[in-house]
Formats: C-alpha cells, structure tokens, sequence
C-alpha cells in the first residue's frame, strides 16, 4: 500500500533543485574525467575523416583551449546522460506508482536509445556527408578541403546530440502513453505531420540530395511507427 505525502509548491520547486544539483554535478565531474580522455576521444572524432583528403588546422590561439572544453562538455554529457534520465523520470513520474525497478529499466532504455542515435550518426550518417561534401569539387579550379578543428567537432557533435534525442521517441511515446497524453489515435493523426518534420530535419544534416534525405529519414520513420506500437501496448484504458 503506497503511502500518499502532499507536497507544496516549494517543496516541488525544492525537490527540482535538488535534482538538478546532481544532474550538473554528474555532468561536471563527467567533463572533469572526459578530460583525460579528450586527446582520444578527438583522435576517435576524426576516424571518419581519415580516408578522405582533408586537412585540419586551427586559427586562433585559443582554438585548442575551446575544443578541449568543447569535448569534455560533450564526454560529461554522455557519463551524465543516465543520471539525468533517471532524476527526470523520477520527478515527473511520482503519481503513477512506478516501482524503483520500472523507473531503472526506463532509465536503461532510454540510455540506451540515446547511445544508439549517437552510433548512428557517428557510423552512418557523418561518413556518408563527409564523402558527399568532399567529393564536391571544379574541374578547372583546384580545390583543396582544410577544416577547422572546431568547426567540424561542433559539426559531427552536434549531429550526434541530434540523432541521441531523436532517438528518445520510443520512450517519450512509452511514458506519454503510461501518462495517457499520447495515445494511438493522437499519434496515427498526426503521423504524416511529423513525417513532414522528420524531412525537414533531414533536410537540414544532410546534402541538398533527395536520396540522402530519404535514408536518413527512414530510421526517424521506423522510430515514430515503433512508438505508435508503444503506445498501443502501454497506454492506460
């Protein structure tokens, strides 16, 4: 029998801040260990460059310095990602009675959903642009590609970010459903709205090329259509 504590307002508000202390220092203890690893984890970031002919360089003294940070922010995001999930579920979800093994199954899920939109980007869709781009060339002017450092790790970070939250559909869809916000028929409504989204956003990491934007939009369409099935399986009657 679940005991029932009201909560003020201030103590919601206290009850948030808590949280959110432990979510930012996660993140700043993960940044602080991410940078011991940064030198391979940049050496990890530019594997899929390496077959192609292109050259780095930076152009201001304090290049280095902000990549640096750049990637360790980065690496404590991904140590605190678990860590964040957990404290958001934890403080949303505490009216519908999810035991402490539900709410460490969510957590893994949606970890592990987020980890798999990051594998994504980084195996599928940053090779496939970096070719496209760099194989953009004048037959009558010599082209040669030189990358700043910073801009092409922002570039394919930024791109992962992206694919990790896109990849949380599953999961909103399963807590929306358990919630009864997001239900089948609301889902089935809007599915050729979102589809829309889903070209826009392809649209927009990918070259201006039809066929490119169609295959990186079909994993985002699997996923809507997986979350229209989560939906159905836990949405409360």
């Amino acid at each position: 029998m679940s005991k029932e504590v009201y909560m003020s307002f201030w103590d919601h508000l206290d009850e948030f801040r808590s949280r959110l202390l432990i979510i930012v220092f996660t993140i700043f203890m993960g940044s602080v260990a991410g940078y011991l690893l940064s030198e391979k984890v940049i050496q990890f970031l530019i594997l899929p460059s390496n077959s192609l002919n292109v050259s780095f360089q930076v152009i201001t003294v304090t290049s280095m310095f902000m990549i640096k940070l750049l990637v360790c922010f980065f690496i404590g995001l991904l140590i605190g990602f678990p860590v964040f999930i957990y404290q958001l579920i934890q403080f949303i979800l505490p009216a519908f009675e999810i035991r402490l093994k539900g709410l460490i199954l969510l957590s893994i899920l949606s970890s592990m959903c987020f980890f798999a939109g990051i594998c994504f980007a980084y195996f599928i869709i940053i090779p496939f642009l970096l070719t496209f781009l760099t194989s953009i060339t004048f037959d009558s002017v010599d082209v040669k590609y030189n990358f700043t450092l910073g801009s092409y790790l922002s570039y394919t970070l930024w791109t992962m970010l992206i694919n990790g939250l896109i990849f949380q559909m599953p999961i909103i869809s399963l807590i929306g459903s358990k919630v009864g916000i997001l239900t089948p028929p609301f889902l089935i409504h809007y599915r050729r709205h979102c589809f829309i989204v889903f070209l826009i956003i392809s649209a927009l990491i990918t070259p201006p090329d039809p066929l490119s934007q169609i295959l990186i939009c079909i994993p985002f369409v699997f996923l809507y259509e997986l979350s229209i099935i989560i939906a159905k399986i836990f949405t409360k009657k």
